[in-house]
């Protein structure tokens, strides 16, 4: 006779208003029918994209101390974040020595069906990483042909010149032109000319030239 196989039950709720009754309960069910014997139940009522969560945390060191031969869950998106995370879960399974099942979808990793499926979720986590690489280089690719083009960074400043120059006649100082304009005085020195046509006294108001702007 061979011996009974030791059973980690997870489940899991999004929401601390919803319970785990149910799944718990088909579990402990499912594992009375094929014999096995429940070591663990652990539960989480946290969302799914939570990538710590404390009851799943805990059976997968209990998988890894060896204490079960599989591990049982209601729906797989009870258990797994994404895909990846599943495949992720579904290896380090594996390398224990330990089947997984997911009782709703009958997917069982002991069985020959279950290694398929596991076959073909394992290809498609692939393929998605892939997909992800690409668009990746593809975004890169795009980014640097746009600075190529001078289109990098931030976009231009448009300078209103000719609202400097009538405020630079009316005899206002680049303080109060860079205040009213919000270009710095720099960029007015250099847009303007202001190093030939002006002179600026300590503070900072312009004495016109001969030659107007």
């Amino acid at each position: 006779m061979q011996p009974k196989k030791h059973c980690l039950i997870y489940a899991r709720v999004s929401t601390e208003d919803q319970s785990t009754e149910r799944q718990v309960l088909e579990m402990l069910a499912e594992c009375q029918r094929r014999g096995w014997v429940v070591v663990g139940v652990h539960k989480d009522e946290v969302s799914g994209s939570k990538k710590s969560r404390p009851g799943l945390d805990s059976l997968m060191k209990r998988v890894g101390q060896g204490e079960a031969e599989v591990v049982m869950v209601w729906h797989y998106d009870r258990f797994a974040r994404s895909l990846p995370h599943l495949l992720e879960a579904l290896e380090f399974f594996h390398s224990h020595q330990v089947d997984f099942l997911s009782l709703s979808q009958k997917i069982d990793t002991s069985g020959p069906m279950g290694k398929f499926v596991f076959q073909i979720m394992g290809a498609a986590a692939e393929l998605e990483r892939s997909l992800i690489a690409e668009r990746v280089k593809s975004g890169i690719k795009a980014a640097r042909r746009k600075r190529h083009k001078g289109n990098w960074g931030r976009r231009p400043r448009i300078i209103d010149l000719d609202r400097a120059r009538q405020l630079l006649r009316e005899g206002h100082s680049l303080r109060s032109i860079e205040a009213q304009t919000g270009v710095p005085r720099s960029t007015l020195h250099a847009r303007l000319n202001l190093s030939d046509q002006s002179e600026t006294n300590s503070t900072g108001s312009i004495r016109q030239k001969s030659n107007a702007l």
